[in-house]
């Protein structure tokens, strides 16, 4: 039996120019791309910031929004992230700014005492866990960013053996302008210090810094790659979980909070056992928040204002010696809750930061 198929006819000049049509040049990089893997990397695809919290919307240390206050040097403030000043006083605060048309968190910076001549720096940084960057490849650092000084812009320090100031600096107009810069993280590797991203005035020397400069910064991303890519917003839950892995704040909420549970050993003092809600980085340090109102409780008995003692801690959990005063215990062994007394704004920070 014999098929007869029809086809209406066509202008084979047509369609021969259809695959002319221009693709763009990602679009041709993305077709002579070999492996899956080389496609995902030219669009940044999949989790890709190596910054963390660079929205600024995790701030477990405390407030930062109403007003300002005083910077230190080197210091962190907003989760995972530090400020910088040297030769100058000056304050941060996170603030709301509309940049690229959204409302959202940004960071700043203000100087409020010169410096004497050019002697000082000012902004912000953050130490990237040397694990996280991949060794040998090209990374590229983005960030919206306006200032009135004319010497603010990236800076690399320790950081795969490569460091120092992007040439180009942001224009000092006060209006945002997104940056970015290309670089390779080839080179030798410290795994006692992170690499640092910094955002600040400073031109490979230090620079004169009068009152009234400022640096604000929002949206900060760096990925692998030799593309600058829209802003990953990751779930508050997400990036307070990576938050964590370095800083932990247990209670300061004004209100009853459990912490863990423990036993009395003597008549002044008891041990408790905290978990923590992620694995973190090293064996943290412990702190009292406060501490007034941190109570280690046997149920007829209600001690207040600690003071820490003996730490034995891991990286998923910790126990702690609460010593206190005169807090009525009977002896050892009386089965005991760790938490914060309602009202009481106290608790206990877990520090394992870079």
């Amino acid at each position: 039996m014999t098929v007869r198929v029809n086809k209406s006819a066509f202008n084979i000049r047509e369609k021969l120019s259809e695959l002319e049509r221009p693709i763009g040049v990602k679009g041709s990089e993305l077709i002579r791309a070999e492996t899956a893997q080389d496609a995902r990397d030219l669009v940044s695809a999949g989790r890709k910031n190596l910054i963390i919290n660079g929205d600024f919307k995790i701030s477990q240390r405390g407030d930062y929004t109403s007003s300002a206050v005083t910077a230190g040097h080197d210091s962190y403030w907003l989760d995972r992230w530090m400020s910088l000043k040297n030769g100058t006083t000056s304050t941060v605060q996170r603030v709301t700014r509309t940049v690229n048309g959204i409302s959202q968190y940004a960071a700043r910076i203000e100087c409020t005492v010169a410096t004497t001549g050019a002697s000082g720096i000012f902004g912000f940084s953050q130490r990237v866990e040397l694990s996280s960057i991949p060794v040998g490849r090209t990374l590229t650092a983005s960030a919206w960013v306006r200032t009135n000084h004319p010497y603010v812009g990236f800076r690399t320090n320790t950081f795969q053996g490569s460091g120092g100031d992007k040439g180009v600096k942001v224009t000092p107009d006060g209006n945002w302008h997104r940056i970015y810069w290309t670089f390779d993280s080839t080179g030798t590797t410290n795994s006692s210090v992170g690499g640092d991203i910094l955002i600040v005035a400073y031109n490979n020397t230090s620079v004169s810094i009068a009152v009234g400069d400022y640096i604000e910064i929002a949206e900060v991303q760096l990925e692998v790659g030799k593309n600058a890519t829209e802003f990953e917003h990751r779930s508050y839950g997400e990036e307070l979980a990576l938050c964590q892995r370095y800083f932990l704040k247990l209670g300061g909420e004004s209100n009853i909070m459990g912490m863990g549970s423990g036993t009395t050993v003597n008549t002044t003092n008891g041990w408790a056992v905290i978990q923590f809600p992620v694995t973190m980085r090293i064996p943290p340090t412990a702190a009292l928040l406060g501490g007034t109102g941190v109570t280690l409780s046997t149920g007829n008995v209600y001690p207040g204002s600690p003071t820490l003692g003996t730490q034995y801690a891991g990286t998923t959990g910790t126990m702690l010696t609460f010593n206190y005063v005169s807090p009525g215990y009977t002896g050892a062994g009386q089965g005991a809750v760790l938490y914060t007394q309602n009202g009481a704004t106290d608790g206990l920070t877990f520090n394992a930061e870079l």
